[in-house]
């Protein structure tokens, strides 16, 4: 996806000249309408693929602990919205999970939600929000980002390795929730990657064996009967 330098001017990719759609941060009085897609958004997503956020979630991300970005349709509807946290005491927290020292703290944040409106679905909105994000955490002069997923949401996941993320940990979060743990690191080079072993996505403890044996999540295949699989491997050298 083609980015802009700064996030006042990211144009979505999915609107066609009819209806186009634009990313923009949001104002501390429309974290209300951010809070109410989510609902609307997660209201029929099964339990433990989203994380429950409340209004102040969305309140401290627009106001002092980071940029909450919304998709609006000729910039009245918003139908998406994106949350890039710099919240200290999660992302510390990621921050021990990623094996990162916490003098990083400083040049880490996270994505840290995400939501479109069902009619929307399919528009590529979430790899929209992940790269708005990203020129965001630029301009922030912040070098590691890092996100948490259910390895059953594999929209997610695909789109979150297809921007550059490895999956680097799994835990069991906010209340008991299975999550892999994603880091992006802005100056690192593109990587290529050797196969050691493809993961079924829904097998969790498949997902730590692999962790265990120092393998990054690098990529998703399909089997012939339709199963989405993690693809584990080791950075080529040179």
């Amino acid at each position: 996806m083609k980015t802009t330098a700064s996030i006042d001017n990211f144009a979505g990719l999915s609107g066609d000249e009819n209806t186009p759609l634009v990313w923009r941060k949001l104002r501390p009085d429309e974290a209300i309408m951010a809070y109410q897609l989510h609902l609307a958004a997660n209201a029929d997503t099964p339990a433990g693929l989203v994380r429950p956020d409340d209004l102040a979630h969305f309140i401290a991300n627009i106001q002092d602990q980071g940029h909450t970005l919304g998709c609006f349709v000729n910039d009245k509807e918003m139908v998406a919205y994106g949350i890039l946290s710099m919240e200290p005491t999660n992302n510390s927290k990621l921050c021990k999970l990623l094996a990162l020292p916490e003098a990083e703290l400083a040049n880490f944040a996270s994505l840290d939600g995400a939501a479109a409106l069902a009619p929307w679905r399919g528009n590529r909105l979430h790899r929209e929000s992940i790269q708005a994000r990203l020129v965001i955490g630029r301009e922030q002069q912040r070098r590691y980002i890092g996100a948490t997923v259910s390895p059953e949401n594999i929209n997610s996941v695909r789109g979150l390795l297809e921007a550059g993320f490895c999956i680097r940990n799994f835990a069991y979060l906010y209340g008991g929730l299975a999550r892999l743990v994603m880091l992006l690191d802005l100056d690192a080079p593109l990587s290529s990657w050797t196969l050691c072993e493809a993961v079924v996505a829904n097998d969790h403890a498949g997902h730590q064996a692999a962790l265990a044996k120092a393998w990054l999540g690098y990529g998703l295949s399909e089997t012939r009967s339709g199963v989405c699989q993690v693809l584990y491997g080791v950075q080529k050298i040179g």
